[in-house]
Parts: C-alpha cells; structure tokens; sequence
C-alpha cells in the first residue's frame, strides 16, 4: 500500500490527484510539522510534506518528483505530466508559477493561524501580490477547460491554489475561481482535496 506523509497542504492535494487519476490505492500517516519526530525526520530528512513511501519501499520526497516517479513507475497508469515536449514545458511552468505564489500565502495562513502574526501591511500587500499574479495566471491560461489537453499537474497546481486561496479570504479572478469550482465538481477530480476529518493511519 503506498503511503503518504501529510497535512493540510497544496503540495499534497497536487500528489492526491495523481492517485486519484491513476487508480492507485494510498494511506494517510499524519505529521506535526511544528514538532518533527524522528520518525518523520529519518523517513524525511528535508522535513517536508509531501513524502511517498510506494509499497516496496522506496521514499520519494517533494510532489513535482512525487508525481514524476509515479508517472514512470505506473507507466501503464493516466500520465499527469506530458510527454509530448511543448505540453510538458507549459505544464511545469504553470506549477513553477504557483509554486512562486505559494510564499505570501503561507505568511497569511500563519497570520490567520496566531502562529506567526504580520502587519496590517503586510498583510495588505500578500493579498495585492496573490490577486495580481492571479490576474497574470489567467492571462498565461488555458485551453478549456484543461490548460493543456486533458486534466494534467497544471491543473492540479491551480486548483489546489484557488483552495488555498479561498480559505484565505483572498479575491482574485473570477474566471479562474468559476473554472476551478466547475471542476472541482468532478467526482474524481474533486478527491484530490483532504478534508480536516479525514483518517489517518498514524500519526507521527
């Protein structure tokens, strides 16, 4: 059974979708990243969700190398990166663009939390920067209702942005908040999100 290490996070609904797209069967184990045990630390030594432990073993770290592996492990599986080079090349930029935004939403989700309080300019400024790059993401967007030509880590990358977002209190483009809220109604699309009652097997 594969396993994944996680927590409430964008990096872990991307490898989410994945499995979910791929029909593989997966386990939770629960991680406290404020307090990392040992356990965490020897099967992650870069201390970061997501990690993938595959069922014979072999730990991947990071989503991008997460999603990577399992494309060519289960070649025989629904590919979420393509191999047809200009697709590909559009795909990962658009999770190298995300990936870029996800910085000024970690400070306001540690502000909302108490874990890390920032000022109310900051604060404002987050919130300016998330909803002009948004603005930008459009523009770099998309050949509906896929970026490329099917439901790919592209996808994936935004969708778990504009959760993120929202749960954040943050406006940005309303194409790309319809988009992403029609899509998510797919029932198997829509699985690549946690919810905060869902079960693990353990929590380290």
């Amino acid at each position: 059974m594969i396993k994944i290490y996680w927590m409430q996070s964008p990096y872990v609904y991307k490898v989410r979708a994945a499995l979910e797209q791929k029909w593989l069967t997966y386990e939770h184990v629960s991680v406290n990243l404020m307090e990392k045990s040992k356990k965490f630390l020897d099967v992650a030594p870069i201390g970061k969700i997501p990690v993938m432990e595959d069922s014979d073993g072999t730990i991947i770290w990071d989503s991008l190398n997460i999603i990577d592996y399992l494309d060519h492990k289960y070649p025989d599986t629904y590919k979420m990166i393509s191999s047809y080079p200009i697709n590909r090349a559009k795909e990962l930029n658009v999770v190298a663009f995300t990936d870029n935004m996800y910085p000024d939403g970690v400070k306001l989700f540690l502000d909302m939390r108490w874990v890390k309080k920032i000022s109310d300019k900051e604060k404002a400024q987050a919130h300016k920067n998330l909803s002009t790059k948004m603005n930008t993401l459009k523009d770099i967007l998309w050949n509906n209702p896929f970026y490329t030509d099917r439901f790919t880590i592209a996808d994936a990358s935004v969708l778990t942005l504009t959760v993120m977002l929202n749960r954040l209190n943050v406006e940005y483009n309303q194409e790309i908040k319809s988009w992403s809220e029609n899509l998510l109604q797919d029932e198997k699309i829509g699985k690549m999100i946690t919810s905060k009652w869902e079960k693990s097997i353990e929590e380290i």
